[in-house]
C-alpha cells in the first residue's frame, strides 16, 4: 500500500492550487478591489434623507437649510457653498424659537464673523476684535447693511464707555475726504442728537484742541474749532433765508460772547455793501446811559463798565433844553477808564 501525501499546504495534482496560493490570490484580489474603491470613490453628498457628511464637501442642487427649533440652540458649522447665480444663498440658518439664528464665537481676540462681498479683503481680516466685520469692495455698497421693515432701528450700537474721549456706541471713520457719518431722511431729521441726562445733544470739534467742558455744557449743539479764521458754528442759507437763527421764550435768541479784550462778541458784516446790522425793537447798551450834571457844576466823571481803550469813541448829547447850556466836549481817559 503506497503512502499518500498529508501536507494540506501543497499539492502536485494538476489543475489544483494550494491553500496558501488561494489565500494569496484572495488577498491580492481584495487589494485590487480596495484600490478600485479608493480611486473611484464618489464625493460625499448631502442626501435628501437629511444626512450631512462632516469633514467633506456636501454638494447639493439647491441651498441647504439648518433649522433649530430649540430655544437658545447653539450649533457649530464649517462652510456651506453654493455656486448658483442670482440671490439664492449659499447657506440659510434659521431658528424657530427665540434663540439666535447664528451664533459665532472667537475666544482668541479675533472676529466673531467675517463677511466679505467682492474679491478685495478687508483691513486686518479676522483680527480686528470685532463681533462682526463686514467688507465690500463696491463703491455703491455697504460693508454692513442694517434694515428694519417694522419701524425699529436699522443699526443699533451700545457701549458703557465714559467721558468725551470714550469710545462711541457707533463709530464712523472715513480714511478719505468724505464724511465719517452721513444721515438722510425722507421726512424727519437727517441727524438727531438726544441727551436725556442734561448734557450736550451734539458735540462737534474741528482740530485737536478740546473745547471747554466738552459734552457737559447743557447746549443742544456745542461747536469747537482751534482755527483763527473759522467759526465754531457756520450757518449757510442758499435760499435767501437766515444763515443762523435763534429763538427763545424769555432768554436770548442769539448770544455772542468774547472773553479777550481784543475779541468781538458779535460781528455783523455785509461784504456786499448792504446793511450789516438791523435792529427791530428797542436796543440796550450796557456801556451807555445818562448822567446828571448838578446845578452849579460844569462837568461830571463817568466810569463805563469794562474801562476804555485808547481807540474808544465816546459821544454825549443833551437830553433836554436848558437855556444856553450845552455839551462842550467829552474827554476819554483810558488810563483811568473814565
Amino acid at each position: 500500500m503506497s503512502e499518500q501525501a498529508m501536507d494540506g499546504d501543497s499539492s502536485d495534482e494538476p489543475g489544483r492550487r494550494s491553500r496558501r496560493a488561494l489565500l494569496a490570490g484572495a488577498a491580492g484580489a481584495l487589494g485590487v478591489i480596495a484600490a478600485e474603491t479608493v480611486i473611484k470613490a464618489a464625493p460625499a453628498q448631502a442626501g435628501t434623507d437629511g444626512d450631512v457628511v462632516l469633514g467633506a464637501d456636501n454638494p447639493a442642487p439647491g441651498f441647504t437649510t439648518l433649522d433649530t427649533t430649540g430655544v437658545g440652540s447653539v450649533g457649530a458649522l464649517g462652510a456651506l457653498s453654493n455656486t448658483t447665480t442670482g440671490v439664492q444663498p449659499a447657506a440659510f440658518v434659521g431658528n424657530d424659537g427665540s434663540g439666535p439664528g447664528v451664533t459665532s464665537f472667537s475666544y482668541g481676540g479675533g472676529e466673531g464673523i467675517y463677511a466679505q462681498s467682492g474679491t478685495l479683503e478687508g483691513t486686518n481680516k479676522g483680527v480686528t476684535s470685532t463681533g462682526a466685520h463686514g467688507v465690500s469692495d463696491a463703491s455703491f455698497g455697504s460693508g454692513v447693511w442694517g434694515e428694519n421693515v417694522g419701524g425699529g432701528y436699522g443699526v443699533s450700537g451700545n457701549t458703557t464707555s465714559t467721558g468725551i474721549g470714550g469710545k462711541p456706541a457707533v463709530n464712523g471713520t472715513n480714511g478719505g475726504s468724505g464724511p465719517g457719518v452721513y444721515g438722510t431722511s425722507n421726512g424727519g431729521a437727517a441727524l438727531y442728537g438726544l441727551n436725556t441726562s442734561g448734557t450736550e445733544g451734539v458735540y462737534a470739534q474741528s482740530g485737536v484742541t478740546t473745547g471747554t467742558t466738552p459734552g457737559a455744557t447743557r447746549t443742544g449743539i456745542h461747536g469747537v474749532t482751534n482755527s483763527s479764521d473759522a467759526g465754531a458754528v457756520w450757518g449757510e442759507n442758499l435760499g435767501g433765508g437766515d444763515g443762523v437763527k435763534g429763538t427763545s421764550g424769555s432768554g436770548s435768541g442769539l448770544h455772542g460772547q468774547a472773553s479777550a479784550l481784543t475779541g468781538i462778541g458779535v460781528l455783523a458784516e455785509n461784504t456786499g455793501g448792504g446793511t450789516a446790522l438791523k435792529v427791530s425793537g428797542p436796543s440796550i447798551f450796557s456801556r451807555s446811559g445818562t448822567v446828571v450834571i448838578p446845578s452849579g457844576a460844569t462837568k461830571a466823571t463817568v466810569t463805563p463798565p469794562g474801562g476804555l481803550s485808547s481807540a474808544a469813541l465816546v459821544l454825549a448829547v443833551m437830553q433836554n433844553v436848558a437855556g444856553s447850556v450845552m455839551v462842550k466836549a467829552v474827554v476819554p481817559n483810558p488810563g483811568a477808564g473814565t
